[in-house]
Order: C-alpha cells, then structure tokens, then sequence
C-alpha cells in the first residue's frame, strides 16, 4: 500500500491546482447562469441547431466545415432527448419537446473548459504564475467569449479557434519534445490529439 498522506500534504501538493479549479467554478457560473432565459432561437442555434436535426434524422447535408462540431450539437441531442423534430428557425420560441436549456449546459461546458485549458496551456508554456492568472482571466472575462458560450446551442468557429490554438500550442511543444528525443510514445499521442482539435472546428 503506498504511504497514507496527511490532509495538509495532499493540499501543499497539490496547491498549483487550487486556482485553475477556483477559475473553472467561477466559470461555470459565468456560463451557466441564466443559461435558459431566453425561450427561443438565438443567434447561430439556428445553423448548428438545424444540423444536429439532420444528423439526428440520419438525413444527408452537405456543409464545407468539418462535422465533428455539429456531431457534438447532435450527440448533446441524443442525450438530452431531442428527436431531430424542429427546424430551428431563427428568433422562434422552443416548443416543449425540445430540451433546450440540457443542449446549451452541454455545449457551454466547452466553454467552461476553455478557462482550465488557458491556465494549464500557460503552465505548460513556462508562463509566470501572473501570467496564467491573467490568461485564465481573459478566457473567463471575455464578454464575446461570455455570449458565444452561454447564447449559442453550438461549439462556435470562434471558441474552436482559440481552443485550437491552445490544443496546438500545447501539442506542438510536446511533439517537439519528442521529437528531440525520439520519445515515440509521446510522439504516437500528440499527433492524433492535433488531428482531434483540427477535427473539432465546426
């Protein structure tokens, strides 16, 4: 059995996850409040909206952006118990046969992990402490990042973006690394998260 640790060691060591874990509730709060106030159609919702309907009715579309995004609105769908019945028409109020407020807390919780994402990508990049306060602040604060998060029934362009660049940031250092050192366990897990990220933009 490994040494039983007492309850202010385990806190000094892990005290450098205390203030991630700080920012990632507060931004909950930030995404997550209210989150259902609006009954009706919103901004992109009736884009990424229509889309998870045709993924949920098994149809075929055609779209120029990679599906992974929209396949994330169609299983938050799935999830929730949406059937693929409404057609998202924009600024028309949801009927009750669609969960709409389990779809945004599904999709806002991508923007939720944007927060902890920034502060570990700093980390990761050698940043100072002051500096990964200030990154995890700029994701939690941003008043665009705020309403594409909480407004919007989708993994927006813009979100994916910045979370791309983070993933890529972080991966490309690591696969670097690798490379270096010839570490192809590490290599052979940094390209297909790259691949994964490039995937995620909608």
């Amino acid at each position: 059995m490994p040494p039983s640790i007492s309850q202010r060691e385990f806190i000094q060591q892990n005290l450098d996850h205390v203030a991630p874990a700080a920012y990632t509730l507060l931004s909950c709060w930030t995404r997550f409040h209210k989150i259902g106030k609006s009954p009706v159609v919103v901004w992109d919702e009736a884009h990424f909206g229509k889309f998870a309907s045709h993924y949920l009715k098994r149809e075929f579309y055609f779209d120029v952006h990679p599906p992974l995004g929209k396949m994330l609105v169609g299983l938050a769908g799935l999830l929730s118990g949406y059937n693929g019945g409404f057609e998202f028409k924009s600024g028309e109020a949801y009927p009750d046969s669609v969960p709409y407020v389990a779809m945004r807390v599904m999709m806002a919780t991508y923007g939720v992990l944007m927060v902890p994402l920034g502060w570990y990508t700093a980390v990761e990049l050698g940043m100072s402490t002051r500096a990964c306060h200030m990154v995890a602040l700029m994701c939690l604060c941003g008043t665009l990042l705020l309403a594409r998060h909480s407004l919007k029934l989708a993994p927006n362009l813009a979100r994916n973006r910045c979370r791309l660049v983070m993933h890529i940031a972080v991966h490309s250092l690591g696969f670097y690394v690798a490379l270096l050192h010839f570490h192809h366990r590490v290599w052979s897990i940094k390209i297909p998260q790259s691949a994964v990220s490039v995937g995620r933009v909608p």
